[in-house]
């Protein structure tokens, strides 16, 4: 089993943690992983799931770049102290929703290994029986989930509840843990904050901003006024680290007596802008949840 998935580390079941582990920027997957994900979805009776990892905690954006793109886009920042990395979060005053991806067993489907992907409204009910009970879900001794999906109206209200009696994992099950038939953290793929910029950057200017936001109503873009602040797009990716006044003042001389001639700063070609919805599209950026 991968460092990502074992049981035994359980810090990423508090998602409040400042410190949570979070997906890697990988390959994508092709079309036939798209099965892997259980959809959550309102009936009748619940899903039943096994859990079998620990999950990974990200942010998505839905409503920053609905006008470019089809799907949810995952931030690559977490916490608000990385919201630099999200340009479309610091700049913008969007607002990434907190998600959570883990496999599981589904049990309604013979027991398949598949990756379970929502919000707090399901995975704070394992959170909260961690805290209880002291025991990790995705644990040996932990037991089987039934998640609830009910439609009402305009908004689909889910809840959590664990079976009565533990659930061990099969001989088979530890098998396919071990060596499972995919890599969890090349399907649940972050956008790097290159490509949020690029994405951001696309945007139609009057749709930049929240227009919900307390702080950024009414706003509209301005290009240079931008670039004065974050520099140009192509040329400086978001999330360089940046110092104070005072860190700068008392640097300036320091500066000044190890400055470099022109002759021997290197002059590196400017990447042009690629296009991220034709180069990076894929099909979990239009996953129907």
């Amino acid at each position: 089993m991968s460092e990502e998935n074992k049981v035994n580390n359980d810090s990423s079941w508090d998602f409040d943690s400042e410190k949570n582990k979070k997906s890697k920027p990988a390959q994508a997957y092709t079309k036939a992983d798209y099965d892997i994900f259980i959809k959550l979805k309102p009936q009748e009776k619940p899903f039943r799931i096994r859990l079998a990892s620990n999950p990974i905690n990200f942010r998505s954006h839905w409503g920053a770049f609905k006008s470019i793109s089809k799907g949810p886009i995952r931030s690559p920042a977490y916490s608000i102290d990385e919201k630099e990395l999200d340009i479309a979060w610091a700049e913008g005053d969007w607002f990434p929703q907190r998600r959570h991806s883990a496999l599981v067993f589904d049990r309604d489907d013979g027991s398949k290994l598949k990756i379970l992907e929502a919000a707090d409204s399901v995975f704070s009910h394992f959170g909260n029986w961690f805290k209880a009970t002291k025991m990790n879900p995705s644990s040996d001794g932990a037991t089987d989930w039934f998640i609830w999906v009910k439609s009402n109206g305009q908004t689909t209200e889910y809840s959590a509840t664990p079976d009565v009696k533990p659930s061990p994992f099969t001989e088979e099950e530890k098998k396919i843990m071990d060596s499972p038939p995919f890599d969890i953290n090349k399907v649940v793929k972050l956008k790097t904050p290159e490509q949020i910029m690029e994405m951001w950057m696309q945007l139609p200017d009057d749709k930049k901003y929240n227009p919900k936001s307390k702080f950024k109503a009414g706003k509209t873009f301005n290009k240079s006024e931008f670039e004065k602040r974050y520099g140009k797009a192509e040329e400086k990716p978001v999330g360089v680290p940046q110092i104070s006044e005072q860190e700068a003042a008392a640097s300036i001389s320091q500066k000044e007596v190890n400055k470099p001639t022109e002759a021997s700063i290197p002059k590196d070609p400017v990447p042009p802008v690629k296009d991220p919805i034709a180069e990076d599209k894929d099909e979990n950026d239009d996953l129907p949840f």
